[in-house]
Protein backbone atom coordinates (compact mmCIF):
# COMPACT_ATOMS: atom_id res chain seq x y z
CA UNK A 1 0.00 0.00 0.00
CA UNK A 2 1.03 3.60 -0.72
CA UNK A 3 2.21 5.69 1.75
CA UNK A 4 -0.24 9.18 1.99
CA UNK A 5 1.79 12.20 1.26
CA UNK A 6 1.74 15.64 2.37
CA UNK A 7 1.43 18.64 -0.37
CA UNK A 8 2.03 22.29 0.28
CA UNK A 9 -0.22 23.95 -2.75
CA UNK A 10 -0.39 28.09 -3.14
CA UNK A 11 -2.85 29.92 -4.69
CA UNK A 12 -4.15 33.33 -4.57
CA UNK A 13 -6.54 35.40 -2.12
CA UNK A 14 -9.02 36.00 -5.14
CA UNK A 15 -8.75 31.90 -6.01
CA UNK A 16 -8.86 30.60 -2.36
CA UNK A 17 -12.56 32.82 -2.26
CA UNK A 18 -13.35 31.10 -5.09
CA UNK A 19 -12.57 27.26 -4.00
CA UNK A 20 -14.44 28.62 -0.28
CA UNK A 21 -17.74 29.40 -2.49
CA UNK A 22 -16.84 25.67 -4.48
CA UNK A 23 -16.94 24.27 -0.39
CA UNK A 24 -13.30 23.73 -1.10
CA UNK A 25 -14.04 20.85 -3.59
CA UNK A 26 -11.72 21.44 -5.75
CA UNK A 27 -8.35 22.39 -6.95
CA UNK A 28 -7.54 24.32 -10.04
CA UNK A 29 -4.32 24.02 -11.84
CA UNK A 30 -2.92 25.35 -15.13
CA UNK A 31 -2.47 22.70 -17.87
CA UNK A 32 1.33 22.77 -17.63
CA UNK A 33 0.99 21.49 -13.95
CA UNK A 34 -1.20 18.40 -15.28
CA UNK A 35 1.84 15.89 -15.11
CA UNK A 36 2.64 16.75 -11.43
CA UNK A 37 -1.41 17.07 -10.36
CA UNK A 38 -1.33 13.37 -11.51
CA UNK A 39 1.27 12.52 -7.87
CA UNK A 40 -1.61 13.71 -5.17
CA UNK A 41 -3.22 10.74 -4.76
CA UNK A 42 -6.94 9.97 -3.20
CA UNK A 43 -6.07 10.43 0.97
CA UNK A 44 -3.25 12.52 0.57
CA UNK A 45 -3.57 16.01 2.70
CA UNK A 46 -3.18 19.65 0.75
CA UNK A 47 -1.69 22.37 2.94
CA UNK A 48 -3.11 25.89 1.49
CA UNK A 49 -0.61 28.88 1.20
CA UNK A 50 -2.16 31.83 -0.13
CA UNK A 51 0.28 34.26 -1.81
CA UNK A 52 -0.39 37.91 -1.36
CA UNK A 53 -1.29 36.97 2.67
CA UNK A 54 1.74 35.12 3.09
CA UNK A 55 -0.29 32.64 5.53
CA UNK A 56 -1.51 29.00 5.64
CA UNK A 57 -4.91 28.67 5.13
CA UNK A 58 -6.50 25.24 5.34
CA UNK A 59 -5.89 22.03 4.72
CA UNK A 60 -7.71 19.06 2.57
CA UNK A 61 -7.70 15.67 1.61
CA UNK A 62 -7.62 14.64 -2.53
CA UNK A 63 -10.74 13.05 -2.72
CA UNK A 64 -9.62 10.96 -5.64
CA UNK A 65 -5.99 10.14 -7.17
CA UNK A 66 -4.79 12.05 -10.21
CA UNK A 67 -6.25 15.03 -12.34
CA UNK A 68 -9.42 15.47 -14.32
CA UNK A 69 -10.67 18.27 -16.59
CA UNK A 70 -12.34 21.26 -15.35
CA UNK A 71 -15.10 22.19 -17.37
CA UNK A 72 -14.44 25.43 -19.20
CA UNK A 73 -11.61 26.15 -16.80
CA UNK A 74 -13.55 26.52 -13.74
CA UNK A 75 -14.26 29.97 -11.95
CA UNK A 76 -10.91 31.13 -11.12
CA UNK A 77 -9.53 34.26 -11.74
CA UNK A 78 -7.36 32.43 -14.59
CA UNK A 79 -7.96 29.66 -16.55
CA UNK A 80 -7.12 26.67 -14.80
CA UNK A 81 -8.54 23.20 -16.74
CA UNK A 82 -7.09 20.69 -14.45
CA UNK A 83 -8.17 20.14 -11.43
CA UNK A 84 -7.93 17.69 -8.19
CA UNK A 85 -11.16 17.14 -6.29
CA UNK A 86 -10.44 17.80 -3.02
CA UNK A 87 -12.23 17.86 0.55
CA UNK A 88 -11.81 20.30 3.51
CA UNK A 89 -10.84 19.05 6.82
CA UNK A 90 -9.73 22.35 8.44
CA UNK A 91 -10.63 25.74 6.91
CA UNK A 92 -9.77 28.97 8.86
CA UNK A 93 -11.11 32.02 8.40
CA UNK A 94 -8.93 34.22 6.82
CA UNK A 95 -8.83 36.46 10.11
CA UNK A 96 -7.21 33.36 11.84
CA UNK A 97 -4.50 32.12 9.07
CA UNK A 98 -1.39 30.91 10.21
CA UNK A 99 1.40 33.99 8.94
CA UNK A 100 4.43 32.30 7.20
CA UNK A 101 6.57 34.16 9.42
CA UNK A 102 5.69 32.15 12.42
CA UNK A 103 6.80 28.98 11.14
CA UNK A 104 9.61 30.64 8.62
CA UNK A 105 12.41 29.61 10.60
CA UNK A 106 11.27 25.97 11.73
CA UNK A 107 10.22 24.50 8.04
CA UNK A 108 13.27 22.74 6.42
CA UNK A 109 12.34 24.42 3.42
CA UNK A 110 12.68 27.57 4.37
CA UNK A 111 14.80 28.10 8.09
CA UNK A 112 18.42 28.57 5.98
CA UNK A 113 17.48 30.76 3.46
CA UNK A 114 17.82 34.36 3.21
CA UNK A 115 15.54 34.83 0.54
CA UNK A 116 12.31 32.54 1.02
CA UNK A 117 9.88 34.20 -1.48
CA UNK A 118 11.47 31.97 -4.63
CA UNK A 119 10.18 28.66 -2.33
CA UNK A 120 6.42 29.78 -3.19
CA UNK A 121 7.13 30.53 -6.70
CA UNK A 122 6.24 26.83 -7.26
CA UNK A 123 2.42 25.95 -7.19
CA UNK A 124 3.54 22.14 -5.47
CA UNK A 125 5.98 20.76 -2.87
CA UNK A 126 6.25 17.68 -1.29
CA UNK A 127 5.97 18.12 2.43
CA UNK A 128 8.29 16.50 4.92
CA UNK A 129 6.55 14.74 8.00
CA UNK A 130 7.72 17.05 9.72
CA UNK A 131 7.09 19.95 8.25
CA UNK A 132 3.38 18.96 8.03
CA UNK A 133 3.04 18.39 11.34
CA UNK A 134 4.45 21.70 11.94
CA UNK A 135 1.73 23.71 9.77
CA UNK A 136 -1.17 21.43 11.01
CA UNK A 137 -0.34 22.21 14.75
CA UNK A 138 -0.27 25.60 13.81
CA UNK A 139 -3.61 25.98 12.28
CA UNK A 140 -4.84 23.48 14.69
CA UNK A 141 -3.98 25.90 17.33
CA UNK A 142 -5.99 29.13 15.45
CA UNK A 143 -8.98 26.90 14.61
CA UNK A 144 -9.51 25.96 18.44
CA UNK A 145 -8.97 30.25 19.42
CA UNK A 146 -12.00 31.70 20.87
Amino acid sequence: MRELHNWLLIESFENWNIDCNNQFSYFGFKESREKAAGFIHAGDRIFIYVTGKSCFADIRTAAKTGPRRLRMGGNYIDTFPICIDTTPLITLKPDKWVPFSELRSQLSFTKDLADWRQVFRTTQRLLTKADASLIEEAIKRRADEK
